[in-house]
């Protein structure tokens, strides 16, 4: 069982977007983390969409194409969650 790998990563403002991979079964996921509503949700991605996904997470969190709306990871950013990186 290969470990979940982490393509990209990009912080503007409040908002953190990484992109993961999973090499078991390929999927993808999308996490965005909002530090300022601290709201946070996280997209399935078809792999053929994931750049774009990555660049525009708000587009494919309202139902776009090529996306799984049930989260499949949940990151709680209250206490004892992730930090923001420095």
């Amino acid at each position: 069982m290969a470990a979940v790998v982490e393509l990209d990563y990009r912080s503007s403002g409040n908002l953190d977007v990484t992109l993961f991979w999973d090499p078991d079964d390929g999927s993808v996921v999308v996490q965005v983390i909002d530090w300022a509503t601290q709201e946070d949700f996280s997209l399935s991605v078809a792999p053929g969409k994931a750049l774009d996904a990555f660049t525009h997470p708000y587009a494919y969190a309202e139902g776009s194409s090529g996306v799984d709306e049930r989260p499949l990871r949940s990151v709680s950013v209250a206490a004892g969650g992730p930090s923001r990186p420095r």
